[in-house]
């Protein structure tokens, strides 16, 4: 078996802006993989953002509710134009990438590990197995969160 580079960002996202954050993202892998990583890791809730203003407000005060608004609007869907950038992003720089969003489903927010694998060359790549995947499967069908592979 042979050493594999993993990159583990520390950044702060564009905060509850989920285009400019999927950007950064892409950049900073793209930074990451040049200097040899495989696997890139971002933080939890790194899309759209932490919600930290949870620990100082109260939950339905008039600036929590504009900012749970916020992050609702800006929250990761399955199948969306975002986690095909991802995965577009992970396939051309042949890496693994895990990042933490908030994702949006049709009952539920939660925070999630969103992995997206390399493939097989001419293979797209795609979410990785678990609740933490944001395909449409995964989103109807939640199995514990992994970077497992799936076919």
């Amino acid at each position: 078996m042979s050493p594999v580079t993993v990159a583990a960002v520390q950044a702060a996202p564009e905060f509850l802006d989920r285009d400019a954050t999927i950007g950064k993202v892409v950049a900073l892998a793209e930074k990451a993989a040049s200097r040899g990583a495989r696997l890139v890791a971002f933080p939890e809730a790194f899309v759209p953002g932490y919600p930290d203003w949870v620990w100082r407000t109260r939950p339905w005060d008039a600036i929590a509710t504009a900012l749970y608004a916020r992050l609702l609007e800006q929250a990761v869907v399955a199948d969306s134009p975002a986690c095909d950038a991802l995965a577009k992003a992970a396939r051309r720089l042949g890496i693994w990438l895990s990042v933490g969003a908030t994702r949006l489903t049709v009952d539920a927010t939660t925070r999630a590990a969103v992995t997206f694998r390399r493939d097989d060359p001419g293979v797209p790549a795609r979410p990785s197995a678990g609740s933490a995947a944001l395909s449409r499967e995964a989103a109807l069908n939640p199995r514990p969160a992994g970077i497992a592979a799936r076919r």
